[in-house]
């Protein structure tokens, strides 16, 4: 019989045993490792060549959701399967930032990432980092279709709580996928040694599902299992601890968290427990516990002050964690914004006026939002299962692996969503650390600072690479804008700048000498965008082949596994690829790319640009400005032309950006005459942007400057435009009552789609979805 409720609640920080050791290096560890987060709310899912991205980013701090301060600048990258196709540094205002992404016209069909992230996010890794995939039809209007994939099923068990343990009845959940990624139906029944039936189980959402039973040290168990798919399959369950504690919460009620912890006879004279639920900002709740004679604990813990997302709640005795189950709070929806129209119907080029309001008049506060109105069809029906700032910020950012249709867990229509979400946490959930490298301080320490301001840092080396600690360096800024700054490299040849109190548009020349000047060194400046890697998140079975089908699209792309590739009916010429390119627009994606060859056929590089580049002879002859020059990463100021640009013969590349490229954009106002880009063939040693004029560098700061959104007044007469977007908007502030209002002009017949992202003051997250129809 279970024991009434014993746990004492305790302000967070207060014990009075040996787990307060733990918990303060825990917050130690909190307030040295903040989490940032960031969300992309953009104006569509899918898009063509030729169209252009609109989005907002909100970057928050995961303690209370709040829009992140920390972090001043965002990265935001579009990248192809094999290249970084845009790059672009915006700056963040209370953690947001409106961008846009023009995509050029000559995009093959197939399947594209968004990434982003702020430098001090760079340190938990790239599975941390913003990452949207997307499908782009080319000029023909290709549409995915799906590949049946072949191979065996695969299923999963996780004890609840950590460990199956002898005489102690257990939860076990399951997780079952098939050879493309995707979940698998199934049903089953557990059998001992001696074949005899322990307890049936059958899925009950996505392949997930659970089953109880009370395993006995010295027995095996072996589960067999039917998938609907017509595959069998026997695998055996984990292995019985002969000792230990089970830890069991239900996260199905509403208001509260019903705990359960059971010891088997070996530990009950332990007796006293704690439990301690976190999130990812400070302790939250830590209680003593004390089970009865029987070894049985329960008791409820209420959700009213739990953070909203992920928690964990974890089992200690004398210090040690030993066990520990993740469960999910959701968020309080009443913040969420309700739209009407003020008509039920439109005519074609008639204004639209919307008004937003919270949806329970006891929530309101204020709000910043964005909103997207598109034209959708039914290629657009999947855009349901999409990600949302709810999803992305609460759910997917903790989790990893693919989850399907992740918005289906915000859904509060539908009655099991509470059920598949403890699921969820039984079969996916992951930590972003372990209680043992929290209390051995064994975690991964800080390389990236957050950036309140323009940051220089890189290393100095001799020629052969070799660092050199305690170089001397200076920082001059351009245009006698200041004074110099003079810092030492630390022992492993490595510096910062923290320029913050500079505007952050302002350039620098930096200078490195050996400590006693008698040998040459190089700089290598730091680049702030994370370099492509091969990404290990997409189901085969999502990772589809080009098809003039009209079709449906599939689900969209989240993290989960690479099980196949993406492969595309259509022949390309091919051209040559600088193996070694510092374009931010990925190696070879220029208007003109010269080889060695090239260069040396040409008879240097001054000639090869005048007959091979259209443009170069007009600046040669003064009728346009000169290009941008950069070798290996750095932009070259005009004063550093005459002695930065390498010899010939060090030179294994040239791409070549055309006044009023879309390449072009990415560099803002340095390639308003061109770029010309130099990769040397120093660059294959692997190293950061190389400086060839010996302990000289320039850093020359880009921050993208986005785009208005232009929403025509169309007229009252049939339109034939073909624009899906037809209103976009990155800001729009209600007032203190959580309302506001908005209006545009409507566009051709058709099933349109209002979407809303959002955050209040308070942190609430704000997402909702209007349709309307004009005809």
């Amino acid at each position: 019989m279970l024991s009434t409720l014993l746990c004492t609640l305790l302000p967070a920080g207060q014990t009075t045993d040996t787990t307060g050791l733990l918990t303060d290096k825990l917050e130690h560890y909190r307030r040295t490792h903040i989490v940032e987060k960031v969300h992309l709310h953009t104006d569509r899912a899918s898009y063509s060549a030729g169209d252009t991205v609109w989005f907002k980013a909100y970057t928050v701090a995961t303690e209370k959701n709040a829009p992140s301060l920390l972090s001043k600048y965002l990265y935001v990258q579009l990248l192809s399967a094999d290249s970084v196709i845009r790059s672009m540094r915006l700056r963040l205002n209370t953690g947001m930032a409106p961008g846009n992404i023009p995509l050029p016209d000559t995009l093959s069909a197939g399947f594209y990432r968004i990434r982003a992230y702020t430098q001090w996010m760079r340190n938990a890794g790239h599975a941390f980092f913003y990452d949207k995939k997307f499908w782009i039809s080319d000029k023909s209007g290709q549409r995915p279709i799906g590949t049946k994939a072949t191979g065996t099923n695969v299923i999963r068990f996780f004890p609840e709580g950590g460990n199956m343990v002898s005489g102690i009845p257990s939860v076990i959940a399951f997780k079952a996928i098939g050879p493309d990624g995707l979940s698998r139906e199934l049903s089953g029944y557990v059998a001992d040694e001696q074949g005899n039936q322990v307890c049936t189980f059958r899925s009950q959402h996505a392949g997930m599902g659970s089953f109880s039973f009370i395993p006995y040290k010295g027995s095996k168990y072996t589960a067999l299992i039917s998938f609907a798919d017509g595959q069998q399959n026997s695998t055996a369950l984990p292995e019985i601890a002969p000792e230990g504690y089970s830890l069991a919460v239900s996260s199905r009620d509403t208001t509260k968290l019903i705990i359960q912890v059971s010891v088997n006879p070996a530990l009950r004279k332990l007796g006293q427990f704690t439990l301690v639920a976190a999130g990812n900002g400070p302790i939250e709740y830590m209680g003593r516990i004390t089970t009865d004679t029987a070894g049985l604990f329960t008791g409820t813990l209420s959700r009213k002050g739990l953070s909203n997302g992920v928690i964990r709640i974890t089992l200690f005795s004398h210090n040690r964690p030993v066990a520990e189950r993740l469960v999910f709070i959701s968020p309080d929806m009443r913040y969420n914004p309700v739209i009407k129209t003020d008509k039920a119907v439109y005519a074609p080029g008639e204004k639209v006026g919307l008004t937003i309001s919270p949806s329970d008049t006891a929530a309101i506060a204020r709000s910043v939002l964005s909103v997207a109105v598109t034209k959708i069809d039914e290629s657009q029906a999947w855009e349901s299962g999409n990600a949302s700032i709810f999803s992305d910020l609460l759910l997917c950012s903790d989790l990893k692996g693919y989850i399907e249709k992740p918005d289906q867990y915000f859904d509060s229509s539908d009655k099991n969503r509470l059920q598949n979400l403890d699921l969820l946490m039984l079969t996916q959930g992951w930590r972003r650390y372990a209680w043992d490298s929290i209390a051995n301080n064994n975690y991964q320490q800080v390389r990236y600072r957050p950036e309140t301001g323009s940051m220089i840092s890189g290393t100095v080396s001799l020629a052969n690479g070799k660092p050199v600690p305690g170089a001397k360096l200076i920082v001059l800024p351009a245009k006698s804008s200041g004074l110099p700054i003079q810092a030492n490299a630390d022992s492993a040849g490595h510096f910062t700048f923290d320029l913050a109190s500079y505007p952050d548009t302002t350039s620098f020349m930096v200078q490195a000498s050996a400590p006693k000047g008698q040998v040459k060194v190089y700089l290598a400046i730091d680049r702030p965008f994370e370099p492509l890697k091969k990404e290990d998140n997409t189901p085969s079975s999502l990772l589809l082949t080009a098809s003039a089908s009209n079709s449906p699209l599939p689900p969209p792309l989240s993290k989960g596994r690479t099980l196949g590739e993406v492969k595309i009916n259509q022949r390309r010429n091919k051209k040559y690829v600088p193996e070694h390119s510092f374009n931010l627009n990925g190696p070879g994606n220029a208007d003109v790319v010269l080889s060695q060859e090239d260069i040396r056929t040409s008879g240097g590089l001054e000639n090869a640009l005048l007959t091979k580049v259209p443009f170069y002879k007009q600046t040669r002859r003064g009728i346009s400005g000169t290009p941008q020059f950069i070798v290996d990463g750095e932009m070259l100021s005009e004063f550093a032309m005459e002695y930065a640009i390498p010899a010939n013969t060090e030179i294994e590349s040239v791409e070549v950006l055309t006044p009023g490229s879309d390449k072009t954009f990415i560099y803002g106002p340095y390639g308003q005459f061109g770029v010309v880009l130099i990769n040397t063939a120093r660059s294959k040693a692997g190293r950061a942007d190389k400086s060839f004029v010996p302990g000289i560098a320039y850093y020359l700061p880009a921050i993208y400057q986005p785009n208005e959104f232009y929403s025509p007044a169309y007229p009252n007469s049939p339109i034939t435009t073909t624009r899906k977007t037809v209103y976009w908007t990155p800001h729009v502030v209600t007032d203190i009552y959580g309302k506001t209002g908005i209006s545009f002009t409507g566009n051709t017949s058709g099933s349109y789609q209002v979407s809303i992202e959002g955050i209040s003051l308070t942190g609430a997250l704000l997402h909702t979805v209007k349709l309307f129809t004009i005809q």
